[in-house]
């Protein structure tokens, strides 16, 4: 079958990350597949162009510039429509203004629209979710990969159960894995990292929405409970790395502190693989593709159970650590130094490791919607 995927933007971030892999796995399957964007970032337009054709839209949709350019929405609508016709069997949007655009594109057609749902509707995508019945976005939805708790909002806005397609979250644990201990010394001497200091690393875009904040305040309040045995590993960039740097030096991190900017896709397993653990830190953090790609490289998590219940489907206490909203960044350095003192950080990564290889399958995943968009188009 033709699938088309649309998102916003190539660029670093989770949502792109997992696309780029479920791609892959549906390409497995024999689906023919492309990806279609609207954005100039595009740090990962390599990664998807070397598996599928890659196009983007003429007219650009910067983050939230719908709200004060609204007249681009229209441009754009026209733009999908011409460029999806009757080209594809099923497209799969993967945000709010996306299903919106392409909802809309796609009516009177023969074309299924399915919506894969990556964060709480309430927590991210807040004026999409406000006026979601006004807009009737689910008129021109079939259905929506996702899990229980985002299942529960949709609910609210009367979008019928038997549109919700239960799906697992998913890692390539062929491309996340652990490395061998000598490979690990020998990239930490490169990145003249101490070979005896615990490394905490973070992995993603580095900007205002990200919680890449949470890792600095993980880091002072470890600092606070008398634990100074650790240095930072930050992997990624963005419009605000000059920001974190700044707030570095701010809190005197800076010296304990290596920030890579942007790397290669394909060299981010080696930096998981220096850190030893990997916080994912907010009062409701969403996404999560960084806490299943450490998880596959065996390393241990640490994340907030947040109203939108995003981490506890996929974390659990046997190999990673999920702390309350309250006070996060406290509760995290004491739990994490109640499990580095009984010395089962390396036992907890391995674990994680072999439950990511057990329920975190892209094959599990690509095979939920590899069997819901056939049987839709019998």
């Amino acid at each position: 079958m033709k699938v088309l995927f649309f998102y916003e933007s190539c660029g670093r971030g989770g949502q792109q990350t997992y696309t780029l892999e479920l791609i892959k796995a549906l390409l497995e399957k024999g689906h023919q597949v492309e990806y279609l964007y609207c954005q100039d970032n595009e740090e990962m337009l390599d990664s998807f162009q070397s598996i599928c054709r890659v196009s983007k839209l003429k007219t650009l949709l910067n983050p939230g510039e719908y709200k004060y350019k609204p007249w681009k929405l229209f441009f754009i609508f026209k733009e999908i429509k011409s460029f999806v016709h009757e080209s594809f069997d099923v497209v799969i949007t993967g945000s709010g203004i996306g299903s919106l655009l392409v909802g809309r594109s796609l009516k009177r057609t023969r074309i299924s629209h399915y919506r894969l749902m990556g964060c709480s509707l309430k927590q991210v995508e807040r004026n999409i979710f406000r006026y979601y019945q006004l807009l009737k976005i689910d008129n021109f939805i079939n259905g929506y990969f996702g899990w229980e708790e985002v299942f529960r909002e949709l609910r609210e806005k009367s979008v019928d159960d038997t549109k919700f397609i239960k799906t697992p979250f998913g890692v390539n644990t062929s491309v996340f894995f652990p490395m061998k201990i000598d490979e690990i010394k020998e990239f930490k001497e490169k990145l003249k990292l101490n070979q005896d200091k615990l490394v905490i690393g973070w992995v993603g875009r580095i900007c205002r929405t990200m919680q890449v904040w949470g890792t600095v305040e993980f880091a002072e309040s470890l600092i606070s409970h008398g634990f100074e045995d650790f240095q930072l590993l930050f992997v990624g960039g963005g419009p605000d790395q000059d920001l974190l740097i700044d707030l570095l030096i701010k809190k005197n991190l800076l010296q304990r502190s290596c920030v890579t900017g942007w790397i290669d896709y394909d060299e981010i397993n080696k930096y998981y693989n220096v850190m030893d653990v990997v916080p994912l830190l907010a009062k409701d953090p969403q996404g999560g593709s960084i806490i299943r790609e450490a998880m596959a490289a065996g390393k241990l998590t640490v994340s907030v159970d947040g109203p939108s219940k995003v981490q506890s489907e996929i974390m659990k206490e046997d190999y990673s650590l999920l702390v309350p909203s309250k006070n996060f960044a406290h509760e995290a350095a004491q739990s994490f130094l109640q499990i580095y003192k009984k010395g089962l950080i390396e036992k907890m990564g391995l674990s994680a490791r072999e439950a990511s290889i057990k329920h975190l399958s892209f094959d599990k995943v690509a095979n939920i919607i590899d069997q819901t968009i056939r049987s839709n188009k019998l």
